[in-house]
């Protein structure tokens, strides 16, 4: 019962964060840095290390998150990055996932999940440092991992996490388009 209610209000913290963040405000990261820290444990005992390890980074990258975004008043601006960017960020996370994936199989318990939860991981990093760097096709990241989500968490039985990924599934489509609509505005540049 108590694992129950700590993944409510995780998953209240967590959707109180996706709300924000389309939103662009910086008071996004105070309820990212909360949703992880009430995370961890229940990912813990769900055998996906690579999950409870990410909350950790999360609390960390959601500090970097608010201060960097707090610089802005309003919506703060977006920036886009070249295409070739995104192809070494994407060929970076599927290594790093073959790499992370191994190593969960050889020294955990966690046997088929590893390649998902190291994925969710690797691509969880990827997609938090393009959001803080406020880079519009973030969202596109977490769309393939809130998708990949749906399944693993499905998978491991964890029902209302589950329902967590498919809300963050449809939010971040939400995101994306509310971000696109942003970057129309004279704000938005590029990152090279």
């Amino acid at each position: 019962m108590e694992l129950i209610l700590l993944e409510i209000a995780g998953i209240t913290a967590a959707m109180l964060y996706l709300f924000l963040v389309s939103q662009r405000t910086w008071m996004a990261w105070p309820a990212y840095i909360l949703s992880s820290c009430l995370y961890a444990p229940i990912f813990w005992r769900a055998q996906l290390y690579a999950d409870a390890a990410l909350q950790l980074f999360f609390v960390g990258i959601g500090v970097v998150g608010w201060r960097a975004w707090s610089k802005f008043q309003g919506p703060v601006s977006i920036v886009s990055l070249p295409r070739q960017k995104h192809l070494y960020t994407i060929v970076g996370i599927l290594c790093a996932t073959v790499i992370l994936g191994t190593a969960l199989c050889i020294w955990t318990p966690a046997g088929y999940y590893a390649f998902p939860d190291a994925f969710l991981l690797i691509g969880s990093v990827g997609a938090t440092i393009l959001t803080v760097r406020r880079v519009a096709e973030n969202w596109h990241y977490w769309i393939v991992i809130n998708a990949v989500s749906v399944f693993l968490y499905a998978w491991k039985g964890i029902w209302l996490t589950c329902l967590l990924g498919l809300m963050y599934l449809c939010l971040s489509v939400r995101g994306l388009l509310m971000w696109k609509e942003g970057s129309q505005t004279p704000k938005a540049s590029s990152l090279s």
